[in-house]
Order: C-alpha cells, then structure tokens, then sequence
C-alpha cells in the first residue's frame, strides 16, 4: 500500500449499543492514534488515573451514526451527570474501540491507589 491508500483508510469502526434505561441506541466510535495518544497522556499526567478517564474516553468516543463526536472537549464534564451505570456499560464497550483491554484499566486503577 501507498500513502494515499493507508489514509484513505482512516475511517473508526461504529458500533450501536443499546441503551435500555433510556429505550434507545447510542454509537460509539473507534479512536485515532491522536484520540489514543490523548488517553495515554491523560493517564500518566493524572494522579487519579481513573478517575476523569471515563468522561474522556466517552467523550472521544460517544458519536452520531456517522462517527461524528456528540461532546466537545469543553463538553466533557456534562457526562459526569450519566446514570453510572450507564456509563460503566458504555466505558466498557468502549475500551475495546480505544484499543485498551480491561487488563489496561485494572492496572490504571491499581496504578492510581496509594497507601499501605
């Protein structure tokens, strides 16, 4: 493959979820190496690692049946206001998108505890 051909396939994977508390169907978009980078930095710059990663992810990922972002970085702290249990569902399919397993999330987690 060329150049051309390799960007010309930049297009993210869509997938529809269902939502069943709201009755309805959310999309949810793969990321690009720059939307991947962003999570990566986030997580090493963050002392709280998980915490705030959700709403990035979702953020980054949560779009219209086009692969279009529904939030906007300034946006991002509205999805703090989601049904957690929503979100967890929604964070969980979305890592796979994002290229992290849930292996990755463990050890960012367990990255963020401190103490004995």
């Amino acid at each position: 493959m060329n150049r051309e051909q390799i960007l010309a396939r930049r297009a993210t994977r869509i997938v529809a979820i269902e939502v069943p508390e709201w009755n309805d169907v959310v999309h949810l978009r793969g990321l690009t190496v720059g939307d991947r980078d962003r999570i990566d930095q986030f997580v090493h710059d963050s002392k709280q690692k998980l915490a705030g990663m959700r709403s990035l992810l979702l953020s980054l990922c949560l779009c219209d049946k086009d692969g279009n972002r529904l939030f906007t970085d300034a946006q991002r702290s509205e999805l703090d206001t989601l049904d957690a249990g929503v979100a967890e569902r929604l964070f969980t399919a979305a890592m796979p998108l994002a290229g992290l397993s849930a292996e990755d999330a463990k050890a960012i987690e367990g990255n963020s505890k401190t103490g004995p």
